[in-house]
């Protein structure tokens, strides 16, 4: 629920916020999944294999969590490079922009 109203904050002055991010049943690959296309991509292809993962930070530092052992599980499956996307949704509306 909380989430939800973070993601929708904002949508009822400007519509379109609602489109920013995709649905959950809008992601085709769960992180199973991806490490196996992951996979059959490098045996498919002569090229660098590109994975890429997004992470959250947290009061402006990185969250340490599941996602540092899940970058070693995409390197095994074989991925040459790693685009890393590091994001924060700000959640509190209230402090000032400084």
């Amino acid at each position: 629920m909380e989430l939800n109203h973070h993601m929708e904050s904002g949508t009822f002055s400007f519509p379109e916020a609602l489109t920013y991010f995709p649905e959950p049943e809008e992601y085709r690959l769960g992180p199973e999944e991806y490490l196996k296309h992951i996979a059959e991509a490098k045996k498919a292809v002569r090229i660098p294999i590109i994975a890429s993962i997004n992470a959250s930070v947290n009061n402006g530092q990185t969250m340490m969590g599941g996602w540092t052992q899940y970058v070693k599980l995409i390197q095994q499956a074989g991925a040459d490079a790693l685009e890393l996307n590091i994001y924060y949704i700000p959640h509190q509306p209230d402090p000032a922009g400084r």
